[in-house]
């Protein structure tokens, strides 16, 4: 193993480039990556994406064709539209609207993320064990540092954004295929969603809010990575049952369960005020609309995490699980 990592460092020496040429070596590992999960970032968000444009069309032709004219109700409020633009009991609706048009297919899509992220991280190390195609990488010159780093670059940040920009592009499907209903029953499409561009800067807010989210989430990745390159099967069960050993272990000793809590605020608390607070799923255009993220909020979100204690904690834990990651590929344990 040594003689190999030697080859590898050597190889990286003497090959012409330099830094440009690492750099475009490691651009090739990310394009290996969304190759090797393409499912995962590309498939499932066409093929959901896909089926709730469907639903929403064949809900919108059923409609029209079942009942004619619409009449726009909304809990008995006052209705109306005036110089182009919508209000209901005095309230102005349009960026609401616009906003509820650009987001809500998205919707699933955003509840699912996680999951969409976790599980090609879980197999990402597991996988080229199993099948032994590290060995093919081993002989080229390409050091295991970069093939971490490339997994969890990709799963964790490139990965998503990929998916935020599907659901950008969902976003103004959505709002094209309600132009001509709004047309059919006189409403002003232009006021109301055009010229409000929420597909845009909604979308923009949402994937850099996803990334301040990702920071803290670190060193979730990395233990997933470590987990990954670590498990002889079923890797899952190697993430899940350390943590849970530790929790339950706490709880019976100590009767406290502060791990369990750290654990939750420094991920689950913070993608809940990711989803919670910043996405509200049920958008009253009655009292205000949703609060969605904005870059302003992402801003802000990077300078809590800068200022925290516990940011830099769980990010030296999660430098020292990446390196573990790296150690177990290179000699394979």
């Amino acid at each position: 193993m040594t003689g190999s990592g030697m080859t590898t460092a050597t190889t990286s020496a003497i090959v012409p480039g330099g830094l440009s040429l690492r750099l475009r070596m490691f651009a090739s590992l990310m394009r290996r990556e969304f190759l090797e999960h393409k499912t995962a970032f590309f498939t499932t968000p066409v093929v959901l994406g896909a089926l709730m444009f469907g639903i929403i069309a064949l809900t919108l032709v059923t409609l029209e064709v079942r009942f004619g004219e619409i009449m726009v109700h909304v809990d008995d409020a006052e209705f109306f539209v005036e110089d182009g633009i919508i209000s209901i009991d005095g309230h102005e609706v349009g960026n609401e609207l616009a906003h509820l048009v650009a987001t809500a297919p998205s919707m699933l899509l955003l509840l699912i993320l996680p999951f969409i992220i976790i599980f090609p991280m879980l197999g990402s190390l597991y996988e080229e064990r199993r099948d032994r195609s590290y060995l093919f990488w081993k002989s080229m010159p390409v050091s295991d540092t970069e093939e971490v780093l490339a997994k969890l670059g990709f799963s964790a940040f490139v990965g998503p954004l990929l998916v935020f920009a599907f659901m950008a592009a969902l976003g103004f499907a959505t709002t094209l295929l309600a132009t001509p209903f709004m047309w059919l029953h006189g409403l002003p499409a232009w006021d109301l969603l055009w010229s409000h561009f929420a597909f845009v800067s909604v979308w923009v807010g949402f994937a850099a809010n996803y990334l301040v989210w990702a920071l803290w989430a670190f060193p979730l990745f990395a233990w997933i990575l470590l987990a990954s390159a670590y498990a002889p099967k079923a890797p899952l069960m190697f993430a899940v049952l350390p943590p849970v050993v530790i929790g339950i272990i706490e709880l019976i000793v100590l009767r406290s369960s502060h791990f369990f809590a750290t654990i939750g605020q420094q991920l689950g608390g913070k993608f809940g005020m990711f989803i919670g607070h910043r996405i509200e799923l049920r958008v009253d255009i009655r009292g205000g609309g949703g609060d969605h993220p904005t870059l302003a909020d992402a801003a802000v979100g990077v300078g809590q995490a800068l200022t925290s204690g516990s940011f830099w904690i769980g990010a030296a834990i999660g430098v020292a699980f990446i390196a573990g990651a790296i150690w177990l590929r290179r000699y394979n344990v």
